[in-house]
């Protein structure tokens, strides 16, 4: 086999692969969604990426996040109202929210 047909027949099998990826569990996208995993294809931050943010602010409570549009909503349970600033802070920092509504339980 030439070193012709050797490239035109890798190239053909490149092309068979890519085009049965989608029957065998592979995933067509436009490759945005491949590079920033924090938001969904329409720009707004995930479930995930809220609670981890959330989560990583809230020291000792337990708490969850959702997202209505441009608004987060947070409710659960914090140790004090230092941590409740600080979830909101630290969601408000996170591209997608606008605003962040609380209904925490606080142990004191």
């Amino acid at each position: 086999m030439t070193i012709h047909a050797l490239s035109r027949l890798r190239a053909r099998t490149a092309v068979l692969a890519v085009a049965l990826l989608p029957m065998f569990g592979g995933c067509v996208t436009d490759g945005a969604a491949l590079h920033d995993s924090a938001t969904t294809l329409d720009g707004a931050p995930t479930r995930s990426s809220l609670q981890r943010a959330a989560s990583s602010a809230a020291n000792g409570g337990n708490v969850n996040v959702r997202l209505v549009g441009d608004v987060a909503y947070v409710t659960g349970r914090v140790d004090s109202a230092l941590e409740e600033n600080a979830i909101k802070r630290a969601l408000s920092r996170v591209d997608g929210v606008l605003r962040v509504e609380t209904s925490l339980n606080r142990d004191m």
